[in-house]
């Protein structure tokens, strides 16, 4: 796995523009990118993360304009699928006849084999300070799409929200995943491009009715993504647990069971785990020194003191107060130290 963190701000003012605009064409596909008014002083920024078979890439720049033809495509056709999110400002797409606008939280597919033609700009038009527009796109070999082709032709250029069904779940994977770039490992390449490719799949044959076309495999690696998301946003209750789960996501206990022990867990020990790598981040973070050890606990869904203690050392081999102590310096919590068991 590779990631690059590159923006135009290191380049003198006069290069800015054309930098970006090789820096598309070589690490994407051949493309006519052109601006209005002064080029002078563009800027852009790009973080990619290279998976092996899929790209995911954010980029945030000033507004542009832009087209492929059949030239370009003639030229360089890399035969790749483009899943743009969204997140700051506005996308415009044409291509075979339809013509979309795409604002933040709403993604949109296109294909570099077909003809296209686009605009972007920040929410104030183009006309000065705040014209940038921030998005994640996307980049995957369309073989690797296990759905019809006719079908994942209609679907190009047609807006997609990102606030139902599998598309919440992909727009705050895909933000991690970008935030969070330069933690993973060479070795985690793999697994995220598979469920990189699981959730995209997911989220077309949702918009075009073809969930059953999806292989049984990633059908189940979406279901265990929600489910995990799904435990992310529930830890501080305290009725968390194995039932809750599985009624949310309408399958059975024993299915539920399983598909934690196909991933080598327990239901209980995936939340336990969870619960007590908040707490411990908690604790390690001085704007939170004034907070009691027991309310942080309660904030993670532990509702007896002397449990979440014992299971903290067991965890991590002292207290939690103890490692409050070692995070940083007692002078930097005070008082607070007389509230942890």
């Amino acid at each position: 796995m590779v990631f690059v963190d590159l923006t135009s701000q290191d380049l003198p003012a006069a290069e800015r523009f054309d930098w970006w605009r090789e820096w598309t064409r070589q690490s994407m596909m051949p493309t006519v990118i052109d601006r209005d008014g002064d080029h002078h002083g563009f800027h852009a920024r790009c973080r990619m993360i290279d998976l092996g078979p899929v790209e995911v890439i954010q980029h945030e720049f000033q507004s542009i304009r832009y087209h492929r033809d059949r030239r370009l495509i003639q030229q360089s056709d890399p035969e790749t699928l483009h899943l743009a999110l969204s997140l700051r400002g506005n996308l415009g797409v044409a291509a075979d006849g339809r013509e979309s606008l795409v604002r933040g939280d709403d993604f949109v597919l296109y294909d570099s084999s077909r003809p296209l033609v686009g605009w972007a700009s920040g929410d104030d038009g183009g006309s000065g300070d705040g014209d940038v527009i921030r998005h994640i796109l996307i980049n995957i070999p369309r073989p690797r799409l296990p759905l019809p082709a006719r079908q994942i032709d209609r679907l190009a250029v047609t807006p997609m929200p990102a606030r139902h069904g599998v598309g919440p779940l992909l727009a705050g994977y895909l933000t991690t995943l970008v935030r969070h770039a330069d933690r993973y490992r060479p070795t985690d390449a793999l697994r995220l491009a598979t469920v990189t490719v699981d959730l995209v799949t997911a989220l077309c044959a949702q918009y075009t009715d073809t969930e059953a076309a999806v292989p049984i495999d990633s059908r189940h690696r979406v279901v265990q993504a929600r489910i995990h998301d799904f435990l992310q946003r529930r830890l501080g209750d305290p009725e968390l647990g194995p039932g809750m789960i599985a009624a949310a996501h309408h399958i059975s206990l024993r299915h539920l069971h399983k598909l934690f022990h196909d991933q080598g867990m327990t239901v209980a020990g995936r939340i336990r785990e969870l619960r007590l790598e908040r707490c411990r981040a908690d604790l390690a973070d001085p704007h939170l020194s004034g907070r009691p050890v027991h309310a942080i606990a309660r904030r993670w869904g532990f509702t007896n003191s002397a449990h979440f203690s014992r299971l903290f050392r067991a965890t991590y081999g002292m207290p939690p107060g103890e490692y409050r102590d070692l995070a940083y310096p007692a002078a930097v919590h005070g008082s607070a130290s007389t509230l942890r068991p």
